[in-house]
């Protein structure tokens, strides 16, 4: 069936436009009671039965999960786990909003059946992620996800201010999460990677830790 739909709809149009229309699917169809209870009930109860692990002390319900890239403002949470994923990593988060790189910055892979993407850390920001996390743990299914947040460093900041930086963001979103990412490995922010220095590493940790 997902051969069919790729081929009829996704292929003729353009991939980030595609990758919205699912997300914001996904996302409305999650937060749909009665609709989102059947088809975890169809899909998610049977991907899911027997697979489930101990990790952090916590059950993860399956193995396979859904690794930061596809949800940038945690509204799509319910959703995802709806559709069988044990856990949710979130992001990549930035202190401050922004746009991310300019389009195109997306494509489509079709011999390896994958996308290849600069994306450029777009999202909403760390203030907006942590409502949308707010309002997932105030729910009793909400509060049983396995959900992990994945940050990183605005564009716009400076490295000398990096540590500040990725501290703001965790101050706001640790407190929902079951595990922190500290992402200092995208090649499309310009000196992210510079970040891999222990030097310059051991500042963010320790600000992030605190």
């Amino acid at each position: 069936m997902y051969e069919q739909i790729f081929k009829h709809v996704f292929s003729k149009m353009d991939p980030e436009k595609a990758h919205h229309l699912v997300y914001t699917g996904v996302s409305v169809v999650g937060k749909t009671p009665v609709l989102s209870g059947v088809l975890e009930g169809a899909i998610a109860s049977y991907l899911q039965q027997g697979s489930g692990a101990q990790v952090f002390g916590r059950r993860v319900p399956a193995p396979f999960g859904l690794a930061g890239g596809f949800d940038k403002t945690a509204k799509a949470v319910r959703g995802l786990t709806m559709l069988g994923f044990g856990f949710v990593e979130i992001g990549t988060i930035t202190a401050q909003p922004q746009p991310g790189n300019e389009k195109p910055r997306m494509w489509r892979e079709i011999s390896m059946g994958g996308l290849r993407n600069r994306m450029g850390f777009n999202n909403e920001g760390a203030e907006a992620a942590a409502v949308e996390l707010g309002k997932l743990r105030s729910t009793a299914k909400g509060k049983s996800i396995f959900v992990g947040v994945n940050i990183g460093k605005t564009k716009v900041t400076p490295a000398e201010h990096a540590a500040a930086d990725y501290a703001f963001s965790a101050r706001l979103l640790a407190p929902y999460a079951d595990y922190l990412v500290v992402n200092v490995s995208s090649p499309n922010t310009p000196g992210l990677r510079d970040l891999q220095s222990v030097d310059a590493l051991r500042p963010i940790l320790t600000s992030v830790r605190a």
